[in-house]
């Protein structure tokens, strides 16, 4: 059996270059060492399920960028290079949205430290997501879309009631986090659903692997 020195380069460079970046965090940006490396459940000592229904749907988009990402690389081998980008847009929009879930990238970073409006974010990925129907619409169309469009609405429809202000809901804040996240995470489930049916389904019509 051979091995593959490529893959052997990555696979060790890959989680050097992230305990690497560990260590500048710790010494450069006053954080230790345990906040870094230990579960954030365990840091807060809080319930170990806390964060239950935002911790599914960061699995959910890291599950659909995977499979993307897979499918991209094949397909591209195979020259179907509309289908290869199409998938590779989605799988990084995908991954932008799993990072920012996970470490509240528009929340923290663009408001806090660049001073930069949270509604901004939302708006400029309302705007790519318009750009990118609009540009892969032939191939979108040529797939089960309506789990796409329900999924957009549910996303949507999360960032709306994101928007409204708390005291609407000074009776019931349980209403709020209930709609609000309830609505995002059928919206992931949506989405999850659509790109790997897709995925596969481009995989199997047109490359015919299977």
């Amino acid at each position: 059996m051979t091995i593959s020195i490529r893959q052997l380069l990555i696979t060790i460079v890959s989680p050097i270059v992230v305990l690497v970046a560990v260590v500048v965090l710790n010494r450069n940006f006053g954080m230790s060492m345990s906040e870094l490396t230990r579960d954030v459940t365990a840091i807060a000592n809080i319930h170990p399920l806390s964060g239950l229904l935002s911790n599914l749907g960061i699995l959910l988009w890291c599950a659909t960028a995977s499979v993307c990402f897979f499918a991209m690389f094949i397909l591209h081998k195979s020259r179907l290079t509309g289908y290869s980008s199409f998938l590779f847009s989605a799988a990084m929009l995908t991954t932008y949205l799993m990072l920012d879930d996970a470490f509240l990238i528009h929340e923290h970073f663009v408001h806090n430290l660049l001073n930069i409006n949270q509604i901004i974010v939302p708006i400029a990925l309302g705007l790519f997501m318009i750009v990118f129907v609009l540009v892969y619409r032939q191939i979108i169309l040529k797939s089960n879309y309506l789990i796409l469009v329900v999924s957009l609405v549910f996303l949507a429809a999360s960032v709306f009631i994101d928007s409204i202000p708390h005291r609407w809901f000074e009776w019931d804040r349980w209403w709020k986090f209930f709609l609000e996240d309830g609505t995002k995470w059928i919206g992931i489930c949506f989405w999850c659903s659509y790109f790997v049916q897709t995925s596969y389904s481009f995989l199997v019509k047109e490359n015919k692997l299977l």
